[in-house]
Parts: C-alpha cells; structure tokens; sequence
C-alpha cells in the first residue's frame, strides 16, 4: 500500500467514526429527552390522581344572583393560591324569562366585574380558618394553599336574577371536576 491509500483509508476511518459518534450523541440525546418526558408525564398522572375536589353545599339568592358553594379539597395535595386563577368555575342556569344560559366565571378575590367568584373564608375541620399554608388575598397577590380536607366557601356572583336551576361545575388547575345541581 502507498501513502495515498493509507491517507484514504485513515480519511475514510476518521468519517465513519465521526458519524458513529454524531448518531451515538443522537440516540443518546433522544433517549434523554423522552425520560424526562415520560418523568414529566408520571408526575402529572400521580398530580392528576392526588388533586380531588368535592363540591358539598350550595345556597343561593335567586334575586341578587349570588351563588354560595363550599368545595373541599379531598384530594392529597395542597391547591396553590397563585394557581386559582386557573380554576375554571361555570354556571348553568335558567334566567328571569326561562332562557337557559351557560357562563364561565372568572376568579377574583377584589370581585372588581360581574360576573365572577371569589373566596370569603377557609373551614378547617368544621372551623373558621385554615391550619397550615394559610390563605390570604391581597390587592397584588394571593398567598398561601389550600390544603387537603380544607373547605372553601366560595361566592360566585351571576350578576342577574336566578330561576328554576341551577348547575355549578368546578374545574381544578389539573382538570379535576366536581360539580352541583340544585332546584331555586
């Protein structure tokens, strides 16, 4: 063999091994992406499993469209106050004229536009207040969680009179759904 032969063949060997460790990195690269994806997923699956949500009592003034719920977190993890804004709260009812109606109620503790729903108190164990994570709105921030076993009394305000029926649907942050029927 001459010098240009094995030029060539130490050419042609630097190639396929620079190849070889480019799909080597790749297949590297691709399995550590889907672990983390499929980490990311089983931490929403058990998130998902854990966040349960029970709406247990409702009561309602027809003339001034107020709506008091009280949804008890019965899941095993604590709801962010941050993350209430995510909560999606609709309402299903039949106005004045027998129009049904169907709205989405946005959240907002300073309750600045109608409609929309807001916290008025945390129940702990049948009591008034929370015991750990405690809850507290502000003008700027809301802080603290809501806890397993803790019970929130929650005013959705319609902003029209109520008739006949009335349907409250929660959704939790994760899409966990309770829900409440009642008769006005």
């Amino acid at each position: 063999m001459g010098l240009s032969t094995t030029l060539a063949t130490v050419f042609i060997a630097l190639i396929l091994i620079t190849g070889l460790s480019i799909n080597i990195i790749i297949v590297v690269s691709t399995a550590e992406f889907l672990r983390g994806s499929l980490k990311d997923g089983a931490i929403m699956d058990r998130q998902i499993f854990d966040e349960r949500i029970d709406i247990d009592d409702i009561s309602i003034n027809k003339s001034l469209g107020r709506i008091v719920i009280n949804v008890t977190n019965i899941g095993e993890t604590s709801i962010m106050a941050n993350n209430f804004r995510l909560i999606d709260l609709i309402v299903i009812y039949h106005d004045n004229s027998g129009n049904l109606k169907t709205l989405w109620i946005p959240y907002s503790q300073e309750g600045e536009n109608t409609p929309y729903w807001k916290v008025r108190r945390v129940l702990s164990q049948g009591r008034e207040g929370d015991l750990i994570n405690r809850l507290s709105f502000g003008s700027s921030e809301s802080r603290g969680a809501w806890d397993p076993h803790e019970t929130l009394e929650v005013e959705v305000v319609v902003g029209e009179p109520l008739s006949q029926f009335v349907y409250v649907l929660m959704y939790s942050p994760s899409g966990v759904r309770s829900s409440i029927a009642t008769l006005v």
